[in-house]
């Protein structure tokens, strides 16, 4: 009920891939999500990993019932970059914790926007997002407005008048002030981020 409840009100106008693995065919779930009238529908049986990534500019939702975790894990590290749809949006069901923090520090998980993961666990908090089927919160919100103080290394060299550099009587670079300098300051108050200026790398 719980996978409906995410398709209806966050994902009807998507198109919808549900991939299963082998020991999940013929599952309850993957009956119901199969019925779905959504406007287009790619429905496999096989290894998770081996999944057909979209190109179309609407919306894209992949629905992932994963018994074995390893096969996805691999291709999120080691695919081609065309072969992941970094914009999709993923719902992954049947990882442990453990396996859905492994999938998002991948190569390909770190650069997904939206990634889902379904879990069954027991915590002394619970942050209720759905409430008598209605979704008190986004699932899959716009994470650029609010970067919660994440650290963004900007990589400055003097180009006047936009960066200049204040430097003092030995030479050292003291702040860096000009046109560039104060726009990415103010972006990150609006976005709720810390600006780390550095140097280019030697030969640069």
């Amino acid at each position: 009920m719980l996978l409906l409840s995410i398709i209806r009100a966050e994902l009807s106008q998507c198109i919808l891939a549900i991939v299963w693995d082998s020991a999940l065919a013929g599952s309850p779930i993957v009956d119901s999500l199969s019925r779905l009238p959504n406007v287009k529908q790619v429905v496999g049986d096989g290894e998770v990993g081996k999944i057909l990534w979209w190109e179309a500019k609407q919306c894209r939702a992949y629905f992932l019932l994963v018994s074995d975790p390893s096969s996805l894990i691999y291709q999120a590290e080691y695919a081609a970059q065309e072969d992941w749809d970094y914009s999709g949006r993923l719902v992954i069901v049947g990882l442990s914790r453990s396996h859905i923090d492994t999938l998002i520090t991948t190569m390909k998980g770190r650069k997904t926007e939206h990634i889902l993961g379904i879990v069954q666990t027991k915590s002394l908090v619970t942050r209720d997002l759905i409430s008598k089927h209605n979704f008190t919160q986004p699932l899959f919100p716009d994470k650029t407005k609010n970067l919660h103080g994440s650290t963004l290394n900007v990589v400055t060299f003097e180009f006047p008048p936009e960066i200049m550099y204040r430097r003092d009587k030995e030479g050292n670079l003291v702040s860096r002030y000009g046109g560039n300098v104060r726009l990415v300051e103010t972006m990150a108050k609006i976005f709720n981020f810390t600006v780390c200026f550095i140097e280019p790398a030697k030969g640069l």
